[in-house]
């Protein structure tokens, strides 16, 4: 679908302003300018979920990248409050659990084209809006699901990258 009746960036900056401004989407625009947006989906506190959508017109993709970052935040599990690798000492009395953790882990989620086609998206020339119910019951996954289905019904491609966009 990408490049096939594509918007141009303006417009496509529009939708996405539009959607991440929604007052149903759990997201917050931390940045624009013409060729970048950043948005937060927010989360408990002390944790962040930073998705950095980067607009390339020339070539109608869209560069994401994501980072996810624990600051001081209660581990979630018994696992990330080990603080323990692969190849660690399961065991190691010397080492506690954490009651802390201070990390940054980038990622690229990989979207499921089934939930992707199910997307209740309606982009309405500069304006992108979801069903209510739908919005209010989205995860983090679910966030990107949407932002992609957005972008590539706009006729351009959606490019996941590892590390700094």
């Amino acid at each position: 679908m990408a490049g096939a009746g594509a918007v141009n960036a303006a417009a496509l900056r529009a939708r996405l302003e539009s959607f991440a401004g929604g007052p149903h989407v759990p997201l917050l625009i931390a940045e624009a300018s013409p060729t970048r947006i950043v948005v937060e989906v927010p989360l408990e506190a002390l944790r962040s979920h930073r998705i950095v959508l980067v607009l390339d017109e020339r070539r109608r993709e869209v560069r994401v990248s994501e980072r996810l970052g624990a600051h001081g935040a209660r581990p979630r599990d018994a696992d990330e409050a080990s603080l323990r690798s692969l190849g660690d000492a399961a065991f190691d009395p010397s080492r506690p659990d954490a009651d802390r953790v201070w990390q940054t882990t980038w990622q690229a989620t990989m979207i499921d084209p089934l939930r992707l086609d199910a997307v209740p998206l309606r982009p309405l020339g500069l304006h992108a809006e979801l069903p209510r119910a739908y919005a209010a019951a989205l995860d983090g996954e679910g966030v990107l699901t949407a932002l992609c289905a957005l972008v590539t019904r706009s006729g351009w491609h959606w490019q996941p990258r590892l590390g700094a966009a």
